[in-house]
């Protein structure tokens, strides 16, 4: 579960893009600009084949991670949460492995590592510029398998939209999985037909949000590594190998109805308010 001051942090991660790093072939086309981080210059592309919204030019991600920047992300404990809780539905309606290896990709604090440690998951996290002090001894330095193993699963949760080369990243996930493992992706998706310069997501005051997937980037960047993704329930997105079986409508439909049971009950003895961390971003960031 990821602190995303820790995946991004120097000038080598920033880029200079010509064609859509999800899709790889889209050309991209301007739809607006903004000032982020109150003096960077960016402008926002939207590509013509996948429909995701790029920032092709990228050069002050070292200034968006700087450690004595304010961290906007007061939501991050929430999102552990609710993670943790969606993937104990998941395997309760047989969609997350019984067994086998979880890794965590841009783990942070290592708060998600420990409540699925906590909930029987072998769960380690992957973090280079992280202590990952709640899990600490469950820290790893990369997905290599001679220092990771092969996971069962991989969880990359409100990640990828920071990631400046998501295949690459996507493609060292597969290398890291058994035969029939899956990565389990949380983004929140644009759509250009109901998205603007106006999108809160876009997460200007920050300057991290860098690459915006569409559905349809989703399932291209997915085919790209071989894979196919399946859209679940509460913004979370699954990619498995196309050799898998499909997911039917009824095992989904059970696992948004158990989800949500979980979310209502954490939601009703108080571990689930997202508005006090809405509440408390808005007096650490000014917006």
């Amino acid at each position: 579960m990821s602190d995303m001051g820790t995946i991004e942090t120097h000038s080598s991660t920033d880029r200079k893009a010509t064609q859509c790093p999800v899709c790889g072939t889209g050309t991209l086309q301007g739809k607006f600009s903004h000032v982020v981080l109150g003096q960077h210059n960016a402008d926002y592309c939207e590509c013509a084949e996948c429909g995701s919204l790029i920032v092709p030019e990228v050069d002050w991600l070292a200034d968006a991670y700087a450690s004595e920047r304010v961290d906007p992300d007061t939501g991050a404990a929430q999102r552990s949460i609710i993670c943790s809780l969606f993937i104990r539905a998941m395997r309760c309606v047989g969609l997350a492995p019984k067994g086998g290896r979880v890794l965590d990709f841009g783990a942070g604090n290592g708060l998600l590592v420990r409540l699925l440690r906590d909930q029987g998951f072998d769960a380690w996290g992957v973090d280079k510029h992280a202590s990952m002090a709640v899990a600490r001894n469950w820290r790893l330095e990369s997905m290599d398998r001679e220092e990771a193993g092969q996971a069962s699963m991989i969880t990359a949760i409100e990640v990828f939209e920071h990631l400046a080369d998501p295949h690459a990243v996507l493609q060292s996930m597969v290398s890291a999985l058994v035969a029939e493992g899956m990565v389990l992706l949380r983004t929140t998706l644009y759509d250009g037909s109901r998205h603007d310069e106006n999108w809160y997501y876009l997460e200007l005051s920050g300057g991290q949000h860098i690459t915006l997937f569409s559905r349809k980037g989703v399932r291209k960047l997915a085919e790209r590594c071989g894979l196919r993704a399946t859209f679940l329930p509460f913004g979370f997105h699954l990619l498995r190998p196309a050799s898998c079986t499909p997911i039917g409508s009824l095992r989904r439909g059970c696992l948004f109805l158990l989800s949500g049971l979980f979310f209502s009950f954490a939601r009703v003895i108080g571990l689930c308010d997202c508005s006090r961390s809405s509440i408390d971003k808005t007096l650490v960031t000014g917006a």
